[in-house]
């Protein structure tokens, strides 16, 4: 047998240096697979999205287009913005149950009104203002606790929630 390098100090044999060396590769291998997989736990968000990227391209030939591309940025802003408003909201320590029907709410409110001839800045500064005016008349009914029900504020929300519900889908409105 030939005299293989050393390790402190002894000399190993040709087999025990290969048998050191497997167990060192493989050792390298896990770490190396227990790394990955951290990363992979740790950035699971990113790594679901990549995939479904990668599936919605390959079912798709016009899913990575600079006009989808577009258009999915033009639709999660509407997203981004409820989502800005609601930090705020539970920040505050409160809860709003009725965001997507306020929502739902402008936009028919701003559909009207361009239908009716509005100039687009009126009919978004209009829309915005009735957004606020049903805001301050909740938030002064919570406050003031005019109603029994307003003692508990989900409820009150989910109410709101069903009242501009209703409303925005009023048949007269929508002609």
């Amino acid at each position: 047998m030939q005299p293989s390098p050393e390790k402190d100090g002894k000399i190993m044999s040709n087999s025990t240096a290969k048998a050191h060396s497997a167990r060192a590769s493989e050792e390298k291998r896990e770490w190396m697979f227990g790394r990955v997989l951290d990363l992979l736990i740790q950035y699971n968000f990113i790594v679901i999205f990549l995939v479904l990227v990668i599936v919605a391209s390959l079912l798709s030939a016009d899913f990575l287009t600079i006009q989808n591309v577009a258009n999915l940025f033009q639709q999660a802003t509407i997203v981004g913005v409820v989502a800005v408003g609601m930090t705020f909201v539970i920040l505050t320590a409160n809860i709003d149950l009725s965001v997507g029907s306020v929502v739902a709410l402008g936009g028919m409110v701003v559909a009207v009104l361009l239908k009716a001839g509005v100039p687009p800045f009126l009919a978004g500064c209009l829309t915005v203002l009735t957004g606020a005016v049903l805001g301050f008349g909740m938030g002064a009914i919570r406050r003031r606790r005019v109603w029994s029900l307003t003692r508990l504020p989900p409820l009150c929300s989910a109410g709101r929630a069903c009242l501009e519900d209703a409303a925005s889908s009023w048949e007269p409105l929508s002609r």
